[in-house]
């Protein structure tokens, strides 16, 4: 099961995944071989990986499954030789602990942030000593926006951020979620979008922030893209488990998002239909159940990393190999 990617910051032909049991992989050449980086570690499952942009051997993962929990988190590892060998940073757990996201600083490549299910955690030394700046919350996910600005989600409460992670502020609150994903594009910095979950681990709502995420509208609430129906018509899902979202960067108003299917929008979330489903029907590909991670690599081209390996599409998600 692939948990997590991760592209190369200067060539795209080489992509790191993090998967829930079975460590980290690298390819050189697109995809088409891997190798692993991490079968003597202490455990192999990983959930997360940042790439130093100025020194791109240096590299910091997050251990364990945080989507499934099949596997547990001792802490942030960090490699400065690009993936041979790795060592601990000042960020350790004991077992039980899971790291939902770890999340570069926009511009320092020394601030990172790991959300996780006992609060949220800060680094601004590499890694080297870490301050909890959320005493508790399961933080599913973090997004920067600017060097200044970041944003964050707990079940039902929005975080915000303006000095670069030191302090956070709870802006907004919905009753009734369950977990939530979040995800910007580089041509906006003020647009958050969020992808919530109910309580049965269906869809909430689509809800999308224009201020840098100070506020956040409902712009959807049907029809259920956290399903296993084609149409929507369904109720629950698997949210708790698997639930991701992207946004095209290069317009606001491509969205695309995944949960045991993957649905678009052309509209900025105001409506959606469904783009591949868990199995072949004579209108909607087929594509592996339950995605983890949904990248945008450039305006045509995205990949899915769900628990059956990793797809790509370079035509905006018409087709998949």
């Amino acid at each position: 099961r692939i948990n997590r990617l991760t592209f190369h910051p200067t060539n795209t032909n080489i992509i790191f995944a993090c998967t829930a049991g079975g460590g980290l992989w690298k390819t050189s050449n697109g995809g088409s071989s891997w190798i692993p980086l991490t079968d003597n570690l202490a455990s192999i499952g990983t959930s997360g990986l940042v790439i130093n942009p100025t020194n791109t051997n240096i590299m910091y993962l997050a251990t364990g499954d945080g989507d499934g929990s099949d596997t547990y988190s001792y802490g942030v590892l960090k490699s400065i030789d690009g993936g041979i060998s790795w060592n601990t940073t000042g960020l350790t757990f004991t077992p039980g602990t899971v790291i939902y996201k770890l999340q570069p600083h926009a511009t320092d490549p020394n601030i990172l942030l790991a959300g996780t299910n006992g609060g949220l955690y800060r680094t601004a030394n590499g890694g080297t000593s870490w301050t909890k700046v959320v005493a508790s919350g399961q933080f599913y996910d973090i997004e920067a926006l600017s060097a200044s600005n970041m944003v964050a989600v707990t079940k039902g409460g929005f975080y915000r951020s303006t000095d670069g992670g030191a302090t956070w502020v709870l802006v907004t609150t919905i009753s009734s979620t369950g977990r939530i994903a979040l995800a910007v594009s580089a041509s906006n910095p003020n647009f958050v979008a969020a992808l919530v979950s109910n309580t049965s681990n269906g869809f909430k709502g689509f809800y999308a922030s224009v201020d840098g995420g100070l506020t956040y509208t409902l712009r959807s609430s049907t029809p259920n893209v956290m399903g296993w129906e084609t149409n929507g018509s369904d109720s629950g899902g698997q949210a708790w488990y698997d639930i991701c979202i992207a946004v095209s960067p290069t317009d606001i108003n491509q969205i695309i998002v995944g949960g045991v299917n993957t649905w678009k929008s052309t509209n900025g979330g105001t409506s959606w239909s469904i783009m591949t489903n868990w199995y072949q029907t004579s209108t909607v590909p087929a594509m592996h159940a339950d995605h983890h991670d949904l990248i945008f690599l450039n305006s045509t081209t995205i990949y899915a990393a769900n628990d059956g390996g990793i797809y790509r599409s370079t035509n905006s998600g018409v087709s998949w190999t």
